[in-house]
C-alpha cells in the first residue's frame, strides 16, 4: 500500500502500518529512529518480527546503549477513502522505565540510609567501651610486647570508626554546604569505603597526591560521593573485562586550578559512545546493573561548586575522567589521631553525674574520671538521675543524648528546672553526628557535643571548658576531698 496520506502521517510522528495480514506497509522515520532499522527496511516484515505482541509495554534489544529499549504500542486506525488501514502508534518509555527504576533505587538507598542511621548508635556503643579502654590502658607503665598489642587494638578501633562514619556519610541525604575541602582526605575516606569491593575484584589503586595541594570549594560528603561513583565505575570495567586491574588517581595544581584525574586499565568507552556518557540515564551497564545516572549527577554536583568533570581523550588505554576545582582561599590542617600519650588534665577531685545507657561505656567512662580522684555517679537513664540531683549538688554531667525514657535534650530541660546554671555545664555525647538538628546543636557553642567514639582527651577537655565558663558565674563549684579547681595531673 503505498498511500501518500499513511506516509505524511508516518513523517509526522512514530507511526506504522499493516495489512490485513500484520505486514507492515507503511513506516516513517520516527519509527525507523526509535527501532533503529532503516524505515525502507521495515517495510515488508511482519509486524510480530519487529515488535512483540502489543498487549501492555514491549522490550525491545539491540541499540547501542546494550540494555533494553521499551516501547508503548497504541493501535489506531485511519479512514481512507479506500477503506481503513490499521497502524501502531509507538510511544518510546525507555526513560520512564529508567526513572521509575532509578525511583525505586533511590528509595531503597534512602530506606539502607535510614537504616544506617539507626544502627550506627549501636556499632559506635562498644567501638568506644574498645576505644576508651585501649587508651586506659595505653597510659599505664604496661610490657612493651603487650602495648603493642593494645596500640593495634586502639588503631583499628580507630579505623572501624572511621569506616562506620564514612559509610553514614555516603548514606545520609544532605543538604549541600559550601566549606574548604581538602581532596586527599575525600579520596582516602572513598577509598576506605570501596577497600573491601576492590580487594574481592582484585583492582589495586595508586595515589599520587601532591603535598602541596590547596583546599577546594565544596562540601565533603557530596565530594565523597562523586569519588565513590567513579571508583566503583573503574572496579565494575576492569572487573568485567579482565577480572581485575588497577586505578590510579592522581592531583597537581594547575595555577590557580586543582587538577585531579581518575584513570583505570579497562577496556575504556569506545568512541562512538564517548559523547553520551553524560547522558542521563546512558549506561553501558547490563540490565539491572546500573541506572545511568551516576555521571549525570556527578558532573551537575560539581558545577555547583564551579568545578567540572570530563571524559578524559589522551589516547592512553582505559578510562579517565578529569575533575577541575579551582582552589579556595584557606588551608584545612588535618592534625593525624596518634596513640594517646600522658598528658595533664585539669580536672580532679570533682563530682560528675554519667547517664549512659551502655553498660561498658558507661563503666569505662567512669573508671576514665575516677582515676583522677573524681567523685562519679552513673545512670543509665534518665528518671533516676533527674532524682538525685534533685537532692544531691554535682559539677557537671556527661549524658548520651540517646537513650530509652527521656533523650539528652529532654533532661536538659529537666535539669535546667532543677539548676540552670548546672544545665550548662552537660557535655553530651552523640554517635550521630550527622543528625542537622544536632549539627545545629553543637554549632550554637553554648552546648557541648561529643561524637562518638569520643577520646578521652578530647571528653577531659570538653569538662574543663564547661567547667571552666562556668567558674565566673557560679559561688561554688563542689570539689570535695581534693585541691582546689585547675589542679594537674596525668592521664
Amino acid at each position: 500500500m503505498d498511500d501518500p496520506v499513511l506516509g505524511q502521517l508516518c513523517e509526522q510522528m512514530p507511526l506504522l502500518f499493516v495489512d490485513e495480514r500484520t505486514v507492515i506497509v507503511s513506516a516513517g522515520s520516527g519509527v525507523a529512529q526509535m527501532l533503529a532499522v532503516p524505515a525502507h527496511e521495515l517495510v515488508g516484515q511482519r509486524l510480530d518480527h519487529v515488535l512483540p505482541p502489543i498487549e501492555g509495554s514491549a522490550p525491545l534489544r539491540g541499540l547501542a546503549t546494550g540494555g533494553e529499549r521499551r516501547f508503548h504500542p497504541t493501535p489506531v486506525a485511519v479512514q481512507l477513502g479506500t477503506g481503513v488501514a490499521q497502524g501502531i502508534l509507538l510511544r518510546d518509555d525507555t526513560a520512564l522505565e529508567r526513572a521509575r527504576a532509578e525511583c525505586v533505587h533511590l528509595n531503597k538507598l534512602a530506606a539502607a540510609g535510614r537504616l544506617v542511621s539507626s544502627i550506627v548508635h549501636e556499632i559506635n556503643n562498644p567501638l568506644s567501651g574498645i576505644i576508651g579502654y585501649s587508651q586506659l590502658l595505653l597510659v599505664r607503665d604496661v610490657d612493651p610486647d603487650l602495648r603493642g598489642s593494645i596500640e593495634k587494638i586502639y588503631s583499628e578501633s580507630l579505623r572501624a570508626s572511621r569506616i562506620v562514619r564514612n559509610l553514614l556519610d555516603f548514606a545520609r541525604r544532605r543538604q549541600p554546604a559550601r566549606g574548604r575541602v581538602r581532596l586527599g582526605q575525600v579520596i582516602r575516606k572513598a577509598l576506605e569505603l570501596k577497600s573491601h569491593d576492590l580487594r574481592m575484584h582484585n583492582v589495586s589503586v595508586h595515589l599520587d597526591l601532591s603535598e602541596q595541594l590547596p583546599t577546594v570549594n565544596g562540601d565533603p560528603h557530596q565530594l565523597l560521593q562523586v569519588f565513590v561513583n567513579l571508583i566503583t565505575n573503574a572496579e565494575h570495567a576492569m572487573y568485567a573485562a579482565d577480572r581485575g586491574g588497577r586505578i590510579d588517581i592522581e592531583a597537581q595544581c594547575a595555577g590557580p586550578l586543582v587538577s585531579m584525574v581518575v584513570r583505570d586499565t579497562g577496556p575504556g568507552i569506545p568512541a562512538e559512545l564517548r559523547d553520551r556518557v553524560f547522558e542521563p540515564f546512558f549506561t553501558t551497564k547490563g540490565e539491572g546493573q546500573g541506572t545511568g545516572l551516576g555521571l549525570t549527577l556527578a558532573r551537575d554536583l560539581l558545577a555547583h561548586y564551579g568545578a567540572t568533570l570530563a571524559l578524559l581523550n589522551d589516547g592512553r588505554p582505559g578510562a579517565a575522567f578529569q575533575l577541575t576545582f579551582g582552589a579556595s582561599d584557606d588551608e584545612v590542617i588535618d592534625a593525624p589521631v596518634d596513640a594517646p600519650q600522658r598528658r595533664r588534665v585539669r580536672i580532679r577531685g570533682r563530682r560528675f553525674v554519667v547517664v549512659e545507657d551502655d553498660p561498658v561505656f558507661r563503666a569505662m567512662m567512669v573508671e576514665a574520671l575516677e582515676r583522677h580522684d573524681n567523685h562519679v555517679h552513673p545512670f543509665d537513664r534518665s528518671e533516676p538521675a533527674l532524682r538525685f540531683l534533685r537532692t544531691h549538688g554535682v559539677d557537671a554531667i556527661v549524658s548520651d543524648l540517646h537513650r530509652p525514657g527521656l533523650n539528652g535534650l529532654e533532661f536538659r530541660e529537666e535539669v535546667k528546672g532543677i539548676d540552670a546554671q548546672l544545665a550548662e555545664r552537660i557535655v553530651f555525647l552523640t554517635g550521630d553526628m550527622l543528625n542537622e538538628d544536632l549539627q545545629a546543636l553543637a554549632q550554637r557553642g553554648d552546648v557541648e557535643v561529643l561524637a562518638k567514639p569520643v577520646l578521652l582527651s578530647t571528653l577531659f577537655d570538653a569538662l574543663d571548658r564547661v567547667l571552666t565558663a562556668s567558674q565566673g558565674r557560679q559561688r561554688t563549684l563542689f570539689s570535695p576531698d581534693g585541691p582546689a579547681p585547675g589542679f594537674q595531673t596525668s592521664l
